[in-house]
């Protein structure tokens, strides 16, 4: 089964969940859409559009869609019900500058390492480090549905088809 794996250019070095990992590419898992806002978008309609966000999470991008930074509601703290300072800030003011990044290119087992090493459960996806260009998102569960995927895939494999 290993030389069958390795025949199909999977590395085995590190292990067979390693190397199922390292198999699939970010680009394949990631979702295209993302919670975006712009930098200037001021903190009422910000409250608002967490308020109503599938994630919990959005992305702040600059009008040339770099990737600013992200905001969740943790980040307004004890701004956000304080409705004085409304016109005074926006989005750009209370979002995390140089959240944790992956690329379109990088493996599944680098994006989990990402994701447990900041305690992250959405990682932005950049065109690259020095664009910043946001593509999409990618998140734990779509990366541990991917990786569960392609392990029936590889142990339908190893039976010859059946499972």
């Amino acid at each position: 089964f290993n030389w069958q794996l390795e025949q199909a250019g999977y590395d085995l070095k590190g292990g067979f969940e390693t190397a199922l990992l390292r198999s699939i590419t970010v680009n394949e898992v990631m979702a295209k859409e993302s919670e975006t806002l712009s930098v200037a978008t001021g903190l009422q309609e910000v409250r608002e559009r967490l308020q109503n966000s599938k994630t919990g999470e959005l992305f702040v991008v600059k009008k040339d869609g770099e990737l600013f930074g992200t905001i969740t509601l943790a980040d307004l703290s004890e701004i956000a019900f304080d409705h004085d300072v409304d016109d005074l800030i926006n989005a750009g003011d209370v979002a995390r500058e140089h959240p944790p990044l992956l690329e379109p290119g990088d493996d599944l087992e680098t994006a989990n390492r990402v994701i447990h090493e900041s305690g992250e459960h959405y990682i932005p996806v950049v065109e690259n480090h020095s664009s910043m260009k946001l593509l999409g998102t990618l998140h734990e569960m779509d990366l541990m549905a991917a990786y569960n995927r392609a392990l029936l895939e590889a142990r339908r494999e190893e039976h010859n088809g059946v499972l």
